[in-house]
């Protein structure tokens, strides 16, 4: 190290070494005192805590009412990776599946109340009766089978080989 640096180290050193220093001064309780203490700090620490529970229950009992809408209603929302949520909401009879992003939102699709599958059917099922309402359906149809089928057989061969 060089001279300016030296001194510059020393300069800070006795500055920092010559700061006052004041002591408190002692307080003198006895060991009963320090016990109730601990139970009453303890006591108001576990109060806290549960208004805090119980605030947030309320106040989350209480949100469905700030969310609500008159003529919307939120039927279910699916959080994707990026910052993307599909949203599927009724309107006037209608569902619309949106896709949501943080600058945008684009309808993907509209669908009647009576035509939206509320009850579990088989993906394939629901796939092949929206494909047969599309005029190249069938095509489409035909090759997702295919598809769905080779993949199958792969796998069937795949395990008879294993075994």
């Amino acid at each position: 190290m060089n001279k300016k640096t030296n001194i510059l180290v020393m300069l800070i050193f006795l500055n920092l070494y010559g700061l006052p220093v004041y002591a408190m001064e002692s307080i003198e309780s006895s060991p009963i005192k320090i016990v109730f203490q601990l139970i009453f700090y303890i006591t108001m620490f576990t109060v806290v805590i549960f208004l805090t529970i119980w605030g947030t229950k309320i106040v989350a009992k209480n949100y469905k009412g700030f969310t609500s809408s008159k003529y919307i209603d939120l039927l279910d929302v699916m959080n994707l990776t990026g910052g993307c949520k599909i949203v599927i909401t009724r309107i006037n009879q209608k569902i619309y599946i949106l896709a949501v992003t943080n600058n945008n939102t684009n309808i993907i699709d509209i669908i009647k109340v009576d035509e939206f599958p509320i009850h579990e059917e088989k993906f394939n099922e629901y796939l092949s009766s929206c494909l047969s309402k599309n005029r190249n359906g069938y095509k489409i149809n035909r090759k997702l089978e295919n598809l769905f089928s080779n993949l199958k057989d792969k796998e069937g061969k795949k395990d008879e080989e294993k075994h």
